[in-house]
């Protein structure tokens, strides 16, 4: 499932608690170290894989900073993206997890965001949609597979 930018559908088909505003969704209470290092596989991937073009020197400038504490990966489609684009993301608070293999087309951002960020900070996952080319969800076992190369590198060896 991909949506164009500007498309706020997927925000509430996430939501697993069926709140409007994300207000009532269960705290996460794992720490910030815990989040860090937790082992991801494709199967127990959630959320969504945000899809953000690398289109000019100051493209970062406009997304939000990652919400205190949570833990929101990134790739770069190729590696001179990632060596002139890494420090800025880093600065806002993502961590880069490398380049993705067989990264094809325009420079792009891939943003590995979990389902509690999606659920618990709405107002931050519109900001960072609003700057997406295309927005997959998570949620459907065919797109986490169609997508499998993209998500390779967020996930743990």
């Amino acid at each position: 499932m991909a949506l164009g930018p500007g498309s706020h559908a997927l925000v509430s088909s996430l939501r697993r608690d069926g709140s409007s505003d994300g207000q009532n969704a269960p705290p996460d209470d794992r720490g910030a170290a815990d989040r860090m290092t937790s082992p991801r596989t494709l199967a127990a991937l959630d959320g969504a894989l945000v899809v953000v073009a690398v289109d000019g020197a100051r493209w970062a400038e406009g997304l939000p900073p990652v919400p205190g504490g949570r833990d929101v990966t990134v790739a770069f489609s190729s590696a001179d993206a990632s060596a002139e684009h890494a420090e800025a993301v880093v600065l806002l608070g993502y961590r880069v997890v490398g380049v993705r293999d067989g990264g094809a087309g325009p420079p792009a951002a891939e943003f590995l965001v979990p389902q509690a960020v999606v659920e618990e900070h709405p107002a931050w996952w519109r900001g960072l949609t609003d700057h997406a080319a295309q927005v997959f969800s998570l949620a459907f076992g065919p797109v986490r597979r169609s997508i499998a190369a993209a998500l390779a590198v967020h996930i743990d060896d």
